[in-house]
């Protein structure tokens, strides 16, 4: 299955074949010496291309002399790395965690067993490839190991030879087996020693997709992008299916890179809509206490230009406006005595800078992000302030504010009221 990994279900037999049983009054009956079989239900996934996990449920069931039967349940579980070439494999598992067998009353443990190993196809040819292998096997409190060699001609015939060590006995086996289409005839030949040596034969016929091109599709609609593409790669140019491969190629190639711009636009998308959450609650909290959580930005107030007031008036009122906007958190503001300095050394003229203009030149050379400029002035009886808040960078107006009141105590109130509009921009 695509999603959500492969199922198998299995079925074994092993019979020891029939003994014959002479009991003391003469008589004699055929029974079978064992006989055992086990249904098996299988899981695996793919994690990665590269990685796969696996777990084996079992059922057991075993039968003595015709007479006594056990059963047992039990699991096996195993993970496997393999590199998208295939040459290099590992592989991990544990086997027969499950209960006793119990014939009668008594109960014998399954042979928990762990296996580790690994394969390396060191050679790989168009004449001829070489494959190593070796394994951990740990059981009946002991450790095994197992090591072995296969040389693939044609890929036709196979030689190979193995040993196993820490056995009874040890055993050095030999073999050879040759394959047509989906059909192998294989034989092995081991030597068990002081043990009458061992000859096997096997015919098998494999069923599913024989090319590496079918392959590749198969493991495609499985959703391994990455093993199929490294086998569609090797597909010669003499092959039949090397065109339809180089499609294969390009559309995975294509999807590999759309699928890393859409994850890039996303954590951009991402970052944006943090960006603004971060904003929304900096804003809340502005609104909520009055001041502000986020990052301070360098920012330049001018003097206020005075309207039908006195030079000092507009200036101490400027100091205010200055200490409120830094009060409030989002501001850092430059000193007043910082500014004359740097622009006396600059020989720039501060007075009647109320211009946009004006704005960004003093802002750039002092170095701040933003500047504020405006107007106090009297009218009557009536204080009014006007501010204008302009970013350097943009020379764009950012926001206005204006506040009037008719007392001279009031305007430190209208200066917070003031800053306040400002730093909610």
């Amino acid at each position: 299955m695509k999603t959500i990994g492969t199922f198998g279900v299995g079925f074994t037999l092993y019979d020891l074949g029939s003994v014959d049983i002479n009991y003391y009054d003469g008589t004699s009956e055929s029974v079978h010496a064992m006989q055992s079989w086990t249904v098996n239900l299988g899981y695996g996934v793919n994690v990665i291309d590269e990685f796969s996990l696996g777990m084996n449920l079992k059922y057991i069931k075993s039968t003595l002399a015709d007479k006594y039967t056990g059963t047992a349940f039990a699991a096996d579980c195993g993970l496997l790395y393999r590199t998208l070439n295939s040459d290099f494999s590992y592989g991990f598992a544990l086997q027969n965690i499950g209960t006793n067998l119990i014939y009668i009353s008594d109960g014998d443990p399954l042979p928990f067993t762990i296996r580790t190993g690994v394969a390396y196809k060191f050679r790989e040819a168009a004449i001829d490839s070489w494959l190593a292998t070796a394994d951990l096997v740990y059981y009946d409190s002991k450790l095994r190991y197992n090591a072995g060699i296969e040389c693939n001609l044609f890929k036709v015939l196979s030689v190979r030879a193995g040993y196993k060590l820490g056995y009874t006995p040890d055993t050095l086996s030999f073999g050879a087996g040759f394959n047509v289409s989906r059909i192998s005839l294989d034989y092995a030949y081991s030597m068990l020693g002081s043990i009458d040596n061992v000859q096997m034969f096997t015919l098998s016929y494999r069923f599913g997709e024989q090319t590496d091109y079918d392959i590749a599709k198969v493991y495609l609609d499985k959703g391994m992008n990455e093993r199929a593409l490294a086998l569609f790669k090797t597909i010669s140019k003499d092959n039949s299916n090397y065109n339809s491969a180089l499609i294969f190629i390009a559309a995975i190639e294509k999807y590999k890179e759309d699928r890393k711009q859409y994850e890039f636009n996303a954590i951009i998308e991402a970052e944006k809509q943090q960006k603004l959450k971060e904003e929304q609650q900096r804003q809340a909290i502005l609104k909520e206490t009055g001041k502000w959580s986020g990052k301070r930005i360098k920012i330049a107030v001018m003097n206020l230009e005075p309207n039908n007031l006195s030079n000092q008036t507009a200036a101490l009122i400027s100091d205010v406006l200055r200490n409120v906007l830094f009060d409030f958190g989002k501001y850092s503001v430059i000193e007043r005595s910082s500014i004359d300095k740097i622009l006396n050394e600059q020989k720039f003229q501060m007075t009647g800078c109320t211009s946009t203009e004006c704005a960004v030149e003093v802002g750039k050379i002092l170095s701040v992000q933003q500047t504020v400029i405006g107007t106090i002035g009297k009218i009557g009886d009536k204080f009014v302030i006007n501010v204008r808040l302009v970013d350097v960078e943009s020379a764009e107006l950012i926001a206005t504010a204006s506040e009037e009141c008719y007392k001279e105590s009031d305007l430190t109130d209208i200066c917070k009221s003031i800053a306040r509009k400002l730093s909610q921009k």
